[in-house]
């Protein structure tokens, strides 16, 4: 089953690069396998037809097989990015149901989810067995999924133009979920009154605030019941609950059943 889904869809290679001088990549004859290449920090310059677009921060560039590639990272700060390149026998037609790669460059929403999955595949990209080959594949299939639906709401929602610094905001939040979130602290990084960002929030997750966050951090610490052999109390500090009861019931509330089920 793992060679059929190989064969309809895999990763030829990810890999990530943090610049810190100018680099040009030039294949004038393209390459066998598509490219998608996200810009994490700094802009991509890409030349098309005599001139040039450029790719910003939060967006995904897109090459098909043989299409001629130019693009250039100019000497910035930090200039990050991560690519993966695809191929397989059901990659076109996934792409037209999909309805993406029409365009040289995509601006999605929910650029921080975006930006993880990107990381997902390199990093299993690199384990080089049959296992992470597979999660690869499965990675990709999700990506380009949300790159579908991203880009979409992106043009047609009425708060597009806020969704990648919600989005931020929530990377923020999952990579220290230790830490306490409230609105007023978060709306200030967003550069938003409290109300504009619990109305903004909403409209980009589909909850308010404080009940997304929870949410979260809940999923995290029930990946954790699982996968680990930690104690309760010590994933529920983990994601900065410090009483353990208290944990438990909130817990419940949002999985129906006590962590101690799972153990």
């Amino acid at each position: 089953m793992s060679a059929m889904v190989c064969d309809d869809i895999f990763v030829t290679s990810s890999g990530e690069m943090k610049l810190q001088k100018p680099v040009r990549t030039i294949r004038k004859s393209g390459r066998r396998d598509f490219l998608i290449l996200y810009v994490c920090e700094g802009t991509c310059v890409l030349s098309s037809d005599g001139g040039s677009l450029t790719a910003e921060k939060g967006s995904v560039v897109f090459y098909r097989p043989s299409e001629p590639q130019d693009y250039y990272f100019p000497a910035e700060p930090v200039n990050h990015n991560i690519w993966v390149h695809f191929s397989g026998d059901k990659c076109d037609e996934l792409l037209a149901a999909l309805n993406i790669g029409n365009e040289r460059i995509l601006k999605p929403s929910h650029t921080a989810r975006i930006e993880h999955i990107f990381s997902a595949i390199c990093d299993s990209f690199l384990n080089k067995n049959t296992e992470s080959s597979v999660i690869c594949t499965g990675l990709l299939t999700a990506l380009l999924g949300m790159l579908a639906e991203y880009t979409k709401e992106e043009s047609s929602h009425a708060f597009g133009e806020y969704r990648r610094i919600i989005g931020d905001e929530i990377m923020r939040f999952k990579t220290t979920p230790y830490q306490k979130m409230t609105i007023a602290k978060s709306a200030e990084n967003c550069g938003m009154s409290v109300t504009h960002f619990s109305r903004v929030f909403k409209s980009v997750t589909g909850e308010p605030p404080l009940k997304y966050i929870t949410r979260v951090k809940i999923e995290r610490a029930k990946e954790m019941l699982i996968f680990t052999d930690e104690s309760i109390a010590s994933i529920a500090a983990s994601v900065g609950y410090t009483d353990q009861n208290y944990f438990a019931r909130i817990f419940k509330r949002f999985t129906g059943f006590p962590p101690s089920k799972i153990r």
